[in-house]
């Protein structure tokens, strides 16, 4: 049966400005929506092929439901400018594309979707709706007729529409009438809701017979559906479909056309959306399609379009003479995607079970260790005979997704990885770090198919181990991923280019990807005897402060329930009442807190923070080191935050709490080495340091050129403190919290709270600041509208992150944005700074054959393991390195400690 693919273009046209980053053209003017909307187009052309093929606009003008009721739609915010301005350069995406449009005075594009849709059911071709809308679902009353929701990757037909609803596609016109719409402003009856609404329409079958039977309904809603009969008639009148709209056509001025390329790219180049040009047009304007297509595509033998076949091309490789033979080609290519498959996730203790190495479309699979045991596989000696000196050659460029844990896994194996060239995770987090990362993702995005999908090798059992996937499974699963790898290396490479984040991308995250897998792989020694005696005064003191608030509330209760501490704190102690959630008094921290002064909430703090320190810690560290030895290997995560710090997990050793005695206790716990120490080395006031160098902020720079405590110096700034005088402990304290919290935006509010002070002081104190401190207060303004104006803001290094926020209706939210503006460009330029420090540093090591080990990354702290011999000369490099990873304004200070265990480093 022949497909007409029909799409709802205001719709989403709305969700791909909303969705989408800001992105402008060289004349500032923004192009996102029509970005999205165009990638959605050619992902339809692309991987469908479709053989009918329109777009539908609502027509920009009151229609027909205006003479039913005038006030429909009236409760609509006005649509943003930058969204109105995109709307005319979607329709000329639409002709450039050669793809038909469908437009009627009076009408809505759900209007001229089911018109279209009934003419199609006569001709007999089925309909693909792509929309996002719910009313549309009304048309999925045959298996003829099937909605996609792009967004949510969702396709409705007719059971699938009774499934979510419980009705039948051709009553949900009668259901949405009893609910109504607000976003419409279609009034319904008011206190009906949609598990009402299609009750009353399973049991009466539809509007008339429940309107009908009104006064047998038992209750308020009985009188409801007697008052809101009009109401409900009218809804119905406006949510209906108009299946008649007078459109005069023949099937085939809607036939799907060829791209020309001669339209398309003139378009392409205006609006400088290169990527896409990148990817699908050659210099030669010939169209390119992407170099893999999903399963539903069909081949296209005419027209200027190149598509390739359905099957994947990849082979399987279980003989030496043809691994050999391989082993050749990438050598002559000079660059391979790779993708290991492995028996576990963790990449330190697990055994290779297959690997994939991929040169442009061209996939070879090589079977090693799957549990088949009749099936024909290549040993890892053999492959490592043969593979091993390109894995470790500088001359082949290696490409990868997450390659850290490619490193890991090899260098475990006794593989050398060396020229690891580009990881495309990596790519997708500096082209936009608040996307998702995975392979599964950026395929579906990219590539118009889903790599890597656990199907392709656990469809139809359940697998314990990827080892007992068969041979081909597996091979489907690891080539779908390095041909996705290889082709989105391409699009990244460009458009890491054209975002001007090459310096970033090359020359920091991915040189950072050898320095923290050696980290990991390296990991830091626990002292267990210790651990287990730190446990046992743990568990000691939680049993005596158990005593203690059992004590104060008269009795024994579960003091992990927050309902039952909840009743405990504002029922029986009549403690004053912070804040609410939906599930009653908060007993949250920033409560706990604030109420600390009572001795019942300071315990409550006390025993939860020695419930994650045994729970979070020590019990899982203890666990893992009478398992697999005494080292712990941290994972660092390089594509986690917004901002470009680093992350840890498996254990969390950056959340140790430090500043607590149980905390600084605790870390005890890490030693080095028998005549080894640990150096620590702490940047000293990092984020000020660079704020005072974007804000070029005179005094701000005069006081760190002059190595002043930059608390006291605020202190006397704002407070007019003579220098002949010395600062008290109180106001140098309100300086530093200022300092810091102009960081992250902090409101005179906020100051008071933190402060105890009056909001009216706090304000006198922030005003004073920025009297004293101009040029920062100017920064500050400059980077909010740069960045609304933006829709992103920068690192020094280039590090982009978007803020959407920025152009939120809601004030709150937009307020949340601009903090996020002023934080950014400090904090992770101060991410950044420690990133080059530890490339330096690492490479230092290198070059001087030291044997040295970096083990942890703690924000602005790096913790290294050093023997007694190397310690003079590492803590040289460690603080040259560190203080001049960037040329700025002013002077970076680094502060270094050394000691025979965590907890007690003596600063030098």
């Amino acid at each position: 049966m022949k497909k007409f693919f029909i799409i709802d273009g205001n719709a989403y046209i709305h969700r791909a400005y909303h969705a989408l980053p800001p992105l402008s053209a060289s004349n500032n003017r923004q192009v996102n929506a029509v970005y999205g909307f165009v990638k959605l187009l050619l992902k339809i052309k692309n991987s469908f092929n479709p053989d009918y093929m329109a777009v539908c606009f609502d027509y920009p003008s009151k229609n027909f439901r205006h003479e039913i009721f005038k006030d429909y739609k009236a409760n609509r915010k006005p649509l943003d400018e930058a969204l109105i301005s995109q709307m005319p350069i979607a329709r000329e995406a639409v002709k450039a594309l050669n793809i038909a449009e469908i437009e009627i005075k009076g009408y809505e594009a759900d209007d001229l979707i089911a018109t279209v849709t009934g003419n199609n059911k006569e001709s007999g071709v089925q309909t693909v709706i792509v929309t996002g809308d719910k009313d549309i679902l009304q048309l999925a009353e045959d298996e003829n007729v099937l909605i996609w929701n792009y967004s949510k990757d969702i396709i409705y037909n007719t059971k699938k529409v009774e499934e979510k609803y419980g009705v039948m596609p051709k009553q949900l016109s009668d259901v949405f009438a009893l609910m109504g719409d607000v976003s419409d402003n279609i009034p319904g009856i008011k206190g009906i809701g949609e598990k009402t609404a299609v009750k009353l329409i399973e049991k009466f079958g539809n509007l008339e017979n429940v309107l009908q039977n009104a006064d047998s309904v038992k209750g308020n809603m009985g009188k409801l559906l007697s008052h809101g009969k009009e109401q409900a008639l009218l809804s119905r009148k406006l949510i209906k479909l108009n299946k008649r709209v007078p459109l005069d056509y023949k099937l085939e001025e809607f036939e799907n056309k060829d791209i020309d390329a001669g339209k398309a790219v003139p378009f392409f180049e205006k609006y400088e959306f290169k990527s896409l040009l990148a990817k699908y047009f050659a210099k030669e304007q010939e169209l390119q399609f992407p170099l893999i297509l999903n399963e539903n595509h069909r081949n296209k033998e005419s027209g200027t379009g190149s598509f390739m076949t359905d099957k994947p091309v990849f082979e399987i490789v279980n003989v030496q003479e043809r691994a050999a033979k391989v082993a050749e080609k990438i050598e002559q290519a000079g660059i391979f995607a790779l993708k290991t498959v492995s028996s576990t996730l963790d990449s330190l203790k697990t055994q290779i079970v297959g690997i994939s190495l991929c040169v442009e479309n061209k996939a070879f699979y090589f079977p090693i260790g799957h549990n088949d045991l009749a099936a024909r596989q290549i040993t890892f000696a053999d492959f490592k005979n043969i593979f091993a000196p390109l894995f470790s050659s500088d001359k082949i460029k290696k490409i990868g997704h997450d390659l850290k844990q490619e490193r890991n896994i090899y260098s475990m194996s006794g593989v050398g990885l060396n020229n690891i060239y580009f990881d495309i995770m990596l790519a997708s987090y500096c082209l936009n770090p608040a996307r998702a990362h995975g392979i599964t993702d950026m395929s579906k995005e990219y590539l118009d198919f889903t790599a890597g999908v656990g199907s392709y090798a656990w469809k139809g059992a359940k697998k314990s181990s990827f080892a007992d996937s068969s041979i081909e499974a597996g091979a489907k699963y690891a080539n779908s991923i390095s041909r996705a790898v290889f082709a989105i290396y391409k699009i990244f490479d460009f458009q890491i280019k054209e975002k001007k984040l090459s310096l970033l991308f090359f020359d920091t995250e991915m040189p950072l990807v050898e320095v923290l897998s050696e980290m990991e792989i390296s990991g830091i020694k626990v002292d267990l005897p210790f651990l287990r005696n730190f446990n046992e005064k743990i568990v000691c003191e939680l049993k005596k402060i158990e005593s203690k608030i059992y004590k104060i509330a008269d009795g024994e209760f579960n003091i992990n329930s927050q309902k039952q501490l909840s009743f405990i704190m504002f029922e029986k102690l009549n403690l004053p009442v912070i804040k609410k959630t939906k599930n009653g008094y908060s007993t949250d921290e920033e409560v706990l807190v604030e109420l600390s002064s009572h001795e019942f909430p300071a315990e409550i703090l006390k025993y939860r923070e020695l419930q994650k320190l045994k729970s979070t810690y020590i019990y899982p560290i203890t666990d893992y080191c009478v398992y697999y030895g005494n080292r712990i290997h941290t994972i660092f995560n390089q594509a986690v935050t917004n901002t470009g710090r680093l992350s840890s997990t498996e254990p969390n050793l950056q959340n140790i709490p430090v500043k607590s005695a149980y905390g600084k206790e605790f870390r005890k716990a890490f030693v080095p080495e028998r005549n080894k120490i640990f150096i620590s080395a702490d940047y000293s006031q990092i984020d000020l340091r660079v704020l005072a160098h974007i804000s070029q902020d005179t005094k701000f720079i005069e006081a760190f050129k002059a190595g002043e405590d930059i608390h006291s110096a605020t202190a006397r700034e704002i407070f007019s403190i003579p220098e002949r005088y010395p600062v008290p402990d109180s106001l140098r304290s309100a300086a530093k919290s200022i300092n810091f919290g102009i960081i992250y935006g902090m409101s005179p509010f906020g100051l008071s709270k933190q402060l105890n002070i009056p909001f009216g002081k706090a304000k006198e104190y922030i005003d004073g600041y920025f009297e004293r401190y101009e040029k920062v207060k100017f920064w500050m303004e400059q980077v909010v509208k740069q960045a609304s104006e933006d829709g992103y803001v920068r690192t020094i290094t280039g590090r982009i992150r978007y803020i959407p926020e920025l152009r939120s209706a809601n004030a709150q939210v937009r307020k949340a944005g601009e903090r996020m503006a002023l934080n950014t460009p400090v904090q992770g330029s101060s991410a950044d700074i420690i990133k080059i420090a530890m490339i330096n540093i690492y490479n230092e090591i290198k070059l001087k054959g030291y044997k040295s080990l970096m083990l942890l990354q703690v924000h602005d702290d790096l913790l290294f393991e050093v023997p007694d011999g190397e310690s003079e000369n590492m803590i040289s490099i460690i603080k040259n390195k560190m203080e001049t990873p960037l040329h700025l304004s002013i002077p970076i200070v680094v502060d270094i400690k050394t000691g025979r265990n965590w907890g007690e480093m003596k600063k030098i």
